[in-house]
């Protein structure tokens, strides 16, 4: 399941944090549509309008299909953060 909270992170483009406490592996099957981009402009300042599959979205998928229902929470986090870096010198 923490593989899987890795590959929601991605989808997603949040943390995911598997808190559900099964162990081992699984085998899933989850049928999704990825939310549709912001549409953006065309050259003639139209707008770009796309076919939008027809589908489930992400968290309803995971509540329909899997019973997993997705809950934003706070949580700690570690983050990496870079407070100085010093370029190398390069020999001529």
């Amino acid at each position: 399941m923490a593989a899987f909270a890795d590959f929601l992170a991605r989808q997603m483009d949040l943390p995911v944090l598997d808190m559900t406490g099964l162990n081992g592996f699984y085998d899933l099957t989850l049928d999704w549509v990825p939310e549709p981009r912001q549409s953006g402009e065309n050259r003639a300042g139209g707008a770009v309008e796309t076919d939008i599959p027809k589908g489930p979205a992400l968290p309803a998928a995971l509540q329909e299909q899997l019973g997993l229902k997705p809950e934003t929470r706070k949580a700690p986090l570690e983050i990496p953060i870079v407070d100085h870096a010093e370029r190398a010198p390069a020999e001529n």
